[in-house]
């Protein structure tokens, strides 16, 4: 009686969740390629409805540590090399542009910034000393794998003494996984995968392991996790078991909802069935899907 009276909202059709679904197939047939983000995959199988949500917008705008962490990687990207002494002077010359006001805050900023780039430094002094090569950095690479195609982009390419490369991710949040979540550290895996398959442009085939130099902890130094090459693990295929099951994931027409520790920072909360902040997206009905 109130739609036929057209009070606003009163009528059912309206209500978020109620409609049935528009399109049950698949994102992607059985024989189309899936375009797969080497810093996506740990994010699928963590959460597909939140990789999902992500990957069509479902982000916040850059914060301010994101974007202290973007200024940082620009200077590791043009003085890759560098001392510490000239990594400071160029901070300083791209400092501005982050346009902090005078103030505690800018100078906290401003601190942290200085240290990320002295353990940068101590980073390069060490992979010089153990005997690795710098071979470019913000370097490009794509390659196929089954039917995912891997792109992606690494923050420093070296080679070891053996002439392998060796992949390094820069990082700048307070963040590091555990010892024992390095093995199968996803992201690191599938950059040693893109490695093994040539997928750098130039460069011979084969990896020497991967690492994530991490810049941004509060330890005093840097700190340095390595994954061991793949041909080393005692399943040398477990990345392109996982990637295939990722790539299968990532075209499919459903995608699961998983509750687990990261959903205190999930981004997409209020669009997730099983979050109060997201029932509006469920169906009322019993049995009904989300």
């Amino acid at each position: 009686r109130l739609a036929r009276a057209q009070v606003p909202g009163a009528d059912p059709a309206d209500w978020y969740g109620v409609s049935p679904l528009s399109d049950t197939r698949p994102l992607r047939g059985p024989a189309e390629e899936v375009a797969v983000s080497p810093s996506r995959v740990g994010l699928f199988g963590q959460c597909p409805l939140r990789w999902l949500l992500e990957s069509v917008g479902g982000t916040p705008g850059e914060s301010g540590g994101q974007s202290l962490g973007s200024l940082v990687h620009a200077v590791a990207s043009e003085v890759p090399e560098a001392g510490a002494a000239q990594l400071r002077a160029r901070l300083d010359e791209r400092w501005p542009e982050l346009g902090f006001a005078p103030g505690w805050i800018g100078d906290a900023a401003r601190r942290r910034a200085e240290d990320m780039v002295l353990k940068l430094a101590e980073y390069s002094r060490r992979a010089a000393a153990e005997g690795r090569e710098l071979v470019a950095v913000e370097q490009d690479f794509t390659v196929a794998v089954g039917r995912a195609r891997l792109r992606g982009r690494v923050d420093r390419l070296e080679r070891d003494a053996a002439g392998r490369l060796v992949v390094v991710d820069l990082k700048t949040g307070r963040a590091k996984p555990r010892r024992d979540e390095l093995d199968r550290h996803a992201q690191l895996g599938v950059y040693q995968l893109a490695a093994e398959r040539g997928g750098f442009e130039g460069q011979p085939a084969g990896a020497g392991g991967a690492a994530l130099v991490q810049l941004g902890t509060g330890e005093r130094g840097v700190a340095v996790q390595a994954q061991a090459p793949l041909a080393e693990d005692p399943e040398p295929r477990w990345v392109e078991e996982l990637l295939a099951s990722t790539a299968d994931g990532m075209a499919a027409g459903t995608f699961d909802a998983v509750v687990g520790p990261h959903c205190r920072t999930c981004p997409v909360r209020s669009s997730c069935p099983v979050q109060e902040e997201g029932r509006s997206v469920v169906d009322p009905e019993p049995g009904g899907a989300a």
